[in-house]
């Protein structure tokens, strides 16, 4: 039996009212989620929009083979199909992207920027907020766990973190026997290698001499430097400074509050550990939805591009931005206690590649000006390691480096140490 074509129409239209009006619903909870569970707000809002895009779908698919491939089909039955299918076609694009994210190496180039950034907000597990690894500290905000055996993994990498009695990702060796320091962020303390992959182990490896690695995930030059002003180490008579671009913000707290480092509440910190855990969290279609979300976006953002005018005005340039940190580095430096006669700090930037902030050419002016040389005695060097890096050396997904380029850097600095 055939069934009117307005028939049919008409279910698709009554099909797209109602899937307006949950989406409409649905939009109206996103503020309330927000309000009532903050924590858990990145976690229900791509929950409430993931299932607001499903809807869409779901009326668009459906709605379309009942209007067209099956309108000769009773309406009951039509629908059942049509339902079907959608969870089919739905369940084998969930399975296709969590295969594709499990397995980078498969994610075709043009669309790994979507997959990175998902796997950055809805599925990173973040070293300082692993509650496992790390703790609320008053003076720093938080720090590796003293003694401590933990397994810190991700997609692309499982591995052991172990800590001594101060807290750090090294051995127990007498704080007198130590001659070189590493202070750093996630790429000193080893994010995504083994315990002795790091370069900092590499790097007492090669130069036969122990090598302290402070490493802190996150962590600002100023917290770098604050983790080792109580410890007594007179012997070590180089320091090596790991800067990345992010040291900024903390550089520019801790000027603008006077020198003095400003800590947020334990409560801060376990919130952040709560969102981290929230954000983790799997529900089904995260993968295929979020996914889709973040396409459709990127291609909304580029037809609003194109249809605007650019911005008229000047911004802060690299240059600009660069002699801005680079002026707070070097009072950090300058606030640090150290004896320049003594000790010799070399630094680099994993960052140097970043052409939008232009701190290492800016650092290396600063450096060369007589108000800072007469400071710094000529023992401040600045290294360029960065540019040995490649993309083979970094993972996929993840924006933290593998073996090989920690090894380069060990490289590196011993050459400059040796030599």
């Amino acid at each position: 039996m055939a069934f009117p074509e307005n028939t049919s129409s008409m279910r698709f239209l009554k099909k797209m009212l109602l899937a307006i009006a949950l989406l409409i619903v649905l939009a109206c909870l996103k503020p309330l989620f927000i309000k009532w569970f903050p924590v858990s707000a990145i976690f229900h809002g791509n929950l409430l929009g993931s299932l607001q895009f499903l809807i869409l779908l779901w009326a668009l698919i459906t709605g379309t083979l009942e209007s067209v491939a099956w309108r000769k089909v009773a309406p009951r039955k039509a629908a059942r199909n049509s339902f079907v299918l959608f969870l089919v076609v739905a369940a084998a694009a969930e399975i296709a992207c969590a295969s594709l994210l499990y397995h980078p190496r498969s994610i075709p180039g043009s669309w790994r920027w979507a997959f990175h950034y998902y796997y950055e907000n809805y599925q990173r597990d973040i070293l300082q907020y692993n509650k496992d690894i790390a703790l609320y500290d008053s003076t720093l905000f938080y720090r590796l766990r003293s003694d401590h055996r933990s397994v810190f993994r991700n997609i692309e990498f499982a591995d052991s973190i172990i800590t001594n009695g101060r807290g750090f990702r090294n051995p127990d060796i007498g704080l007198d026997k130590v001659s070189v320091i590493c202070l750093g962020d996630s790429y000193t303390v080893g994010w995504g290698v083994g315990q002795e992959e790091s370069y900092p182990r590499r790097l007492e490896h090669l130069i036969g001499s122990p090598v302290l690695n402070t490493g802190v995930s996150s962590y600002g030059t100023v917290r770098e430097v604050e983790s080792i002003r109580n410890l007594d180490m007179p012997n070590a008579h180089r320091i090596i400074i790991q800067y990345s671009n992010n040291d900024a913000d903390e550089n520019e707290a801790w000027v603008k509050n006077g020198y003095r480092l400003p800590v947020s509440r334990a409560a801060v910190y376990d919130s952040a550990c709560l969102e981290v855990e929230w954000s983790k969290r799997y529900f089904p279609g995260k993968f295929f939805c979020t996914l889709s979300k973040l396409f459709l976006q990127k291609e909304l953002h580029l037809f609003r591009s194109r249809s605007q005018r650019p911005a008229s005005g000047k911004d802060s340039g690299p240059d600009a931005i660069g002699e801005h940190d680079a002026g707070q580095f070097i009072e950090v430096l300058k606030h640090a206690g150290w004896d320049f006669g003594k000790v010799e700090v070399l630094v680099f930037s994993i960052d140097e590649g970043d052409t939008s902030i232009r701190f290492v050419p800016a650092l290396a002016r600063k450096l060369q000006a007589a108000e800072n040389d007469s400071v710094f005695k000529g023992h401040v060097r600045l290294l360029h390691i960065a540019p040995l890096l490649g993309p083979p050396d970094h993972y996929l997904l993840d924006d933290h480096l593998r073996p090989s380029g920690q090894q380069k850097i060990a490289d590196a600095l011993a050459a400059e140490i040796v030599h």
